[in-house]
């Protein structure tokens, strides 16, 4: 059986294909697709896959197939001999998903016109890029002007009273 620990919401979910789930209100339209990047875990049968923070290349396909607010849960507050009350409703908004696939590698999408959204996984959450994305021309024009922090070879001015200092170099 697989099934994969994803994160949605600030909350984590256990998932497995076929289950019909209530999340946080996530963008999308009824019947749209979605994908799921955040997978914390993937068990395979025997496998399984940890993710630190997320799963490498770990994906989560949902059906979108409710958008609706939740029922009414009533807010009560009193403050005793103040004769204060105040009653308050609130009505949350939710996301009812299908689970629709579970996978390790990214998924070849097929061409149905339906409208795809994806959420944020480990590329759109900090991470770590390669090293020739680091360093910027501009990053490195400013480190060869900063120098290497060593003091300089050879006698020196003293910027407060202009006498020139000799280094024991």
């Amino acid at each position: 059986m697989r099934y994969a620990v994803i994160k949605t919401g600030g909350k984590q979910y256990r998932v497995s294909v076929g289950e019909t789930m209530m999340v946080e209100k996530l963008p999308g339209e009824v019947g749209g697709k979605i994908e799921l990047g955040q997978v914390l875990m993937i068990k395979d049968g025997d496998q399984v896959y940890y993710g630190d923070p997320w799963v490498e290349s770990g994906l989560v396909t949902a059906k979108i197939v409710e958008q609706d607010r939740a029922k009414k849960i009533i807010v009560f507050k009193h403050k005793r001999r103040k004769d204060y009350r105040k009653k308050q409703g609130h009505r949350q908004y939710f996301t009812r998903l299908k689970i629709e696939n579970i996978s390790l590698g990214s998924p070849i999408l097929e061409k149905t016109g339906e409208k795809m959204v994806s959420m944020p996984g480990p590329e759109g959450l900090g991470a770590i890029p390669t090293e020739e994305q680091t360093v910027l021309p501009f990053k490195l024009e400013m480190m060869e002007s900063v120098g290497t922090g060593l003091p300089p070879e050879g006698p020196t001015e003293n910027m407060l009273s202009g006498e020139v200092i000799e280094n024991g170099s």
